[in-house]
């Protein structure tokens, strides 16, 4: 039986403004820029650069995009990496000492295993001031574990991601 998630999602998968604070972040933080160019290999002649929502075009059955949140592309509109987004609403100004690791949902592995694009996944808090990210590189070197919540009586599959291997942005980034 396939879990229903949404029923606990708190803005009911809503996160625009976790993709506000994205598109934030990659205007207005120079070391992150710096660090997506490098990551990405991205080369300055193609710009401008533009984000784009649903960029690989997945739809629900009722026509409610369902893809990778964002993307980043060229000039000529070629995917140049794929960028992910949520909020850890227990996150609002400093790090939770409870969390042991970082989620990433098997679920949303479909975003990059089938394609060759560099991804990011950013995890913002609450206040969108932070966020600790992984790429699909780190994400790969953990394989999917099946966890029971018992908050909400179900079981599902997730990445454990060491937190020593996320990458710290937003205010809280001494260095990317």
């Amino acid at each position: 039986m396939k879990n229903d998630i949404s029923k606990f999602a708190q803005r009911d998968y809503n996160d625009e403004l976790e993709r506000d604070a994205a598109r934030d972040l990659i205007y207005n933080n120079k070391k992150f820029r710096v660090w997506l160019i490098a990551y990405a290999m991205l080369s300055l002649n193609m710009g401008p650069f533009r984000i784009i929502s649903n960029p690989l075009k997945k739809f629900t059955k009722n026509g409610k995009p369902c893809g990778v949140d964002l993307g980043l592309i060229d000039k000529n509109g070629t995917i140049v990496c794929l960028i992910e987004v949520d909020v850890l609403f227990g996150w609002i100004n400093e790090f939770p000492s409870h969390f042991y690791c970082l989620s990433r949902w098997q679920r949303k592995t479909k975003f990059w295993e089938d394609n060759s694009y560099p991804y990011i996944n950013i995890s913002f808090s609450a206040n969108h001031k932070n966020g600790i990210m992984t790429t699909r590189e780190i994400e790969i070197k953990y394989p999917p574990v099946l966890r029971y919540f018992p908050e909400h009586n179900i079981y599902e599959d997730r990445r454990e991601i060491s937190l020593s291997e996320g990458i710290k942005v937003g205010e809280w980034a001494n260095d990317i």
